[in-house]
């Protein structure tokens, strides 16, 4: 494994813990609260544990940046955009989809569509950043 796949899953890691803290801790926050069924000691409040948030944050952010280096060539923003996208969107859904099939927590199945455009879009901008540094952190080959 070379350096860029770590430095672009740190990179990576920042790029995903800033943009989820943005659309799921402020721009959504509200909206999840209110669609979703709580139950006393469900969330961990005033705030999460931020050590398992980082880390999960990183074991995401470097799976991308081994699939994108090693397995997929992904090397500019756009290609890291679209893989973010492929790898991201099932993934939610699935375990979205799982939630809803096992535990009563969603008031309505809007919550799974609302939560699977945000982590488009979150792991879009996070895809697109590491594969630009992969792809500027790569030899030319010409």
């Amino acid at each position: 494994m070379n350096i860029r796949v770590w430095v672009a899953a740190i990179v990576g890691t920042i790029v995903m813990f800033t943009l989820g803290f943005l659309i799921f801790g402020v721009a959504l926050a509200s909206f999840l609260k209110a669609n979703t069924i709580q139950y006393a000691g469900l969330m961990k409040e005033p705030m999460p544990d931020m050590l398992p948030l980082v880390l999960s944050n990183f074991a995401f952010a470097w799976l991308y940046a081994y699939i994108f280096d090693q397995w997929a060539g992904v090397r500019t923003f756009v290609g890291g955009a679209i893989a973010g996208i492929t790898i991201a969107v099932p993934l939610a859904l699935a375990i979205d989809l799982q939630y809803l099939a096992f535990m009563n927590i969603y008031k309505s199945i809007t919550v799974i569509f609302v939560d699977v455009i945000a982590v488009a879009v979150m792991n879009a901008i996070t895809g697109g950043v590491m594969g630009l540094i992969i792809g500027k952190m790569s030899p030319k080959t010409e």
